[in-house]
């Protein structure tokens, strides 16, 4: 899945920084960043994906059996605002998670 994610004020221009208010009660907009990028947009890539083996069978209401379930889950931060092209320096995530039930 990819996903664009733009951060907009109140007119729906995109905003860059967040407001901060002055002593005198006035807000300014360089305030701290809205996005990874200077641009105000992020695009996002997720990869996801699940392989489940399940050879259950309910006994008395009690499931019996072996399920194995697989699932991972990749995400990367593009920070470029014309293309998909990831740098090192680019924010990552993975996550992994193996379950298995035997009984």
């Amino acid at each position: 899945m990819l996903e664009e994610v733009t951060t907009r004020d109140e007119t729906s221009a995109i905003c860059t920084n967040g407001a901060r208010a002055l002593p005198s009660g006035a807000l300014t907009m360089d305030g701290p960043p809205t996005s990874h990028s200077d641009t105000g947009i992020d695009r996002v890539a997720f990869l996801q994906g699940n392989f489940t083996h399940d050879n259950t069978q309910f006994v008395n209401g009690t499931p019996v059996g072996a399920r194995d379930i697989f699932q991972v889950c990749n995400m990367s931060q593009v920070v470029f605002p014309l293309g998909f092209s990831v740098l090192p320096s680019a924010a990552k995530y993975n996550q992994k998670q193996e379950m298995v039930m035997k009984s």
